[in-house]
């Protein structure tokens, strides 16, 4: 009986052609997610399975399990050159979208200054609170991403650290923005709603950060003689700093809303999230600040 000859490369490349590609990385992608999940399973039950399939169900969690799924396809069916194509957009993806990078810029942000502390500092007579933290629900104004700001403001008024505070901010003008409140206002009707009796607070304007150090400026010989305190997010306190200083305000830095110091990550926490893209939108945002001294 004569032997079957092995096949040939042409073989192999006819055999392959045959097999439809978008179900080959359909497989890759099911495979590596599994992997994952199971992984995630190891480490933490059930509960640590099921969020790992729904972070790699979100939107930024799917599209990079799809790249990641075409790459290893790439990578075990195709010519290496091709596959660097795709080795390309997939690691910008993963960089941007996993938590090492973007925490070790904020890191960088947040640790430039030795932040107020109210257990070894004097009390301060007033503390200006940049706005930003807020925005408007069908209730009224309510705490928005950075609300950290206005709570821990309150929080130190309240244990008596802080006389009085100032809120910042004002309305962007412009088409679609006739109804638009300030972000003042909504911090003034927070503090108040929180028992800040209203003779103590005191509100400015300022559309930006640097504005906003505009409006201060402005007030400053109201301020004579008084201890006073700069509150924002801490990886916003930087530029904050710096345009106070430009104005020839000296300032003392109240640090809120931290987005690295706190519990290290978790191993579920390096499956690509959209949370990651917008820590990293916000360190791009304070670097391209920096290059306009803005």
């Amino acid at each position: 009986m004569q032997a079957t000859p092995p096949p040939t490369t042409a073989d192999l490349l006819h055999a392959e052609r045959r097999v439809n590609p978008v179900v080959s990385v359909l497989v890759c992608c099911t495979v590596l997610g599994l992997l994952i999940s199971l992984i995630c399973l190891a480490g933490y039950g059930k509960l640590g399975f099921e969020k790992a399939v729904t972070r790699l169900m979100h939107p930024v969690g799917l599209g990079w399990l799809i790249l990641s799924g075409l790459l290893t396809y790439m990578l075990l069916c195709r010519p290496w050159r091709r596959a660097f194509a795709w080795f390309v957009p997939w690691s910008v993806l993963t960089l941007l979208s996993t938590p090492t990078l973007p925490s070790l810029g904020m890191r960088y942000l947040e640790t430039q200054f030795v932040p107020y502390s109210p257990a070894s500092s004097a009390p301060l007579d007033v503390l200006v609170v940049l706005g930003g933290g807020t925005s408007l629900g069908p209730y009224g104004p309510q705490a928005g991403d950075a609300g950290d700001r206005l709570v821990w403001a309150a929080r130190l008024f309240h244990q008596g650290h802080v006389k009085s505070l100032i809120t910042t901010g004002a309305a962007i003008e412009g088409p679609g923005m006739e109804q638009r409140s300030s972000a003042a206002d909504h911090t003034l009707k927070i503090w108040t709603d929180l028992n800040i009796p209203p003779n103590r607070i005191r509100q400015i304007g300022g559309r930006t950060t640097y504005e906003e150090m505009q409006a201060l400026k402005e007030l400053l010989p109201q301020l004579s003689n008084s201890r006073i305190g700069l509150l924002t997010s801490a990886w916003h306190l930087p530029r904050a700093l710096r345009l106070a200083r430009a104005q020839g305000l000296d300032l003392i830095p109240v640090a809120a809303d931290y987005r690295t110091r706190g519990e290290p990550p978790n191993w579920m926490d390096y499956i690509p999230s959209a949370k990651n893209l917008v820590t990293f939108e916000k360190l791009q945002h304070e670097c391209m600040a920096a290059l306009v001294s803005r």
